[in-house]
């Protein structure tokens, strides 16, 4: 993208929110600022004096501007430094790996694992983690069903990503995994996140988070020299996958590629599935007609409508507020000119509750979808362009396969009449209440 030589705007014309720490409303309080936010234009600037001035927008002829740019002006892994948990969860080589070449070429090796045949290979293992699991679930009366959700994206996870069937290395990751959980929404965390933004994203060394990482590592590592040892002792799951990728231009994925994906794909791919999931539960037992639609679908082994509802609650809950560009050189967004060194967010949950783009933003209407697939740049819970979530795909097809093996046993009805508001945690969007729900066999 060429940078214009004679911008029609620049930041100070564009529209501040209100308030010193408007921003921090923004993230903390989403329900009361989107009163200002409802009347505010598609592009407005958070300007906090301990954090970078961010430009956020919601429309759709930016996102498209964002997404194309693929010149190294706009970075996505610096924008996560900055302003986002992400250095500390992920690691400092993941987040590397984010921007430039290297990215391009790990990003073509790995999509394999997430398309067509290998997404119907991961299938048979989902159904069977969540079957096991409903064997156990109470029946009869409320229950968080963010907590249920949390401990069954955990095992899917470990059954479909990693595959460890070796009952100590299961048992290593499996306590790995909960040290991991704790530590991503623990207020340490919230502490340190903090603390990077007002460092412009120079995170301290955080020992904690780099003991579990080097826990998943050692693990993850231990089962590659395992498979190679005994060719064809793996099933289906994203690992036996990496190992078996054909040499092409792009060469093989390292150990130490695969690690750094393994850790990506189990942060990214457990926290946010399992709030979808969470968020799911809370909105069909307050919607009869959409929880209707669900047993349909169900019941006659189809799954246009389950899709629907899973892309719904992603329009309506998406996991993440927004997605996060560094302005690394001068940029021209659509006529505005963005200094290098600004933060740019695509607002994802303002470009969600647009009325002329869906009419009644704020109701759970699954039929939206069913006509037509969502819009590029108007549907974006995964983000888009050449970071779009490599695991988009896995992630609608677990979320849909859960809810129907739960749906063909269970049913949801509310535990409080009112819904329930949302909540930011370090990484997610999360029903305050846990979504509270009651289960009821059908």
């Amino acid at each position: 993208m060429a940078v214009a030589t004679a911008p029609a705007q620049t930041l100070k014309a564009v529209p501040h929110a209100p308030g010193g720490f408007a921003g921090l409303d923004r993230w903390v309080f989403p329900q009361r600022f989107i009163k200002w936010t409802d009347a505010a234009p598609d592009r407005y600037v958070v300007d906090m004096p301990w954090a970078p001035k961010v430009l956020l927008t919601c429309s759709p002829d930016d996102c498209r501007t964002i997404f194309a740019e693929h010149d190294g002006a706009l970075l996505f892994g610096e924008g996560l430094r900055r302003m986002a948990p992400h250095e500390a969860m992920f690691g400092h080589d993941a987040l590397e790996a984010l921007d430039g070449e290297e990215h391009t070429r790990v990003r073509r090796l790995l999509t394999s694992a997430f398309h067509g045949d290998a997404l119907k290979g991961y299938e048979r293992g989902i159904v069977e983690v969540t079957e096991r699991h409903l064997r156990s679930w109470p029946t009869g009366t409320p229950v968080r069903f963010a907590d249920l959700a949390r401990d069954l994206g955990r095992d899917v996870i470990a059954h479909t990503v990693f595959g460890v069937t070796e009952p100590g290395r299961a048992r290593r990751l499996q306590l790995a995994l909960d040290r991991l959980d704790k530590a991503v929404n623990s207020l340490e965390m919230s502490r340190r996140f903090a603390t990077a933004i007002v460092r412009r994203g120079k995170w301290a060394p955080y020992p904690a988070m780099e003991a579990i990482h080097a826990a998943i590592a050692q693990v993850t590592l231990e089962e590659i020299a395992a498979r190679r040892a005994t060719p064809g002792s793996g099933g289906d799951d994203c690992l036996e996958r990496f190992l078996n990728i054909e040499a092409t231009e792009d060469g093989v994925l390292s150990d130490d590629e695969i690690v750094s994906a393994m850790r990506v794909l189990v942060i990214a791919g457990w926290a946010t599935t399992a709030n979808t999931l969470a968020w799911i539960a809370e909105r069909l037992a307050r919607n009869p007609q959409a929880l209707a639609g669900c047993h349909h679908d169900v019941n006659a082994g189809t799954s246009r409508y389950l899709v629907a509802t899973v892309q719904e609650a992603l329009r309506m809950r998406p996991p993440v507020p927004f997605t996060l560009r560094y302005v690394a050189r001068d940029f021209d967004l659509d006529g505005l000119l963005l200094p290098a060194g600004t933060l740019l967010a695509t607002d994802i949950e303002r470009m969600h509750y647009r009325p002329e783009i869906y009419p009644e933003p704020r109701s759970f209407r699954p039929e939206r979808f069913i006509d037509g697939r969502p819009g590029t740049y108007t549907w974006i819970p995964f983000g888009g362009g050449v970071h779009r979530c490599i695991g988009a795909g896995f992630a609608l097809t677990e979320a849909r396969l859960i809810l129907a093996t739960v749906l063909d046993r269970l049913t949801f009805a509310r535990a409080a009449a009112r819904g329930e508001r949302s909540r930011r945690t370090n990484l997610v969007t999360a029903p305050a209440g846990g979504a509270t729900v009651t289960l009821w066999p059908v």
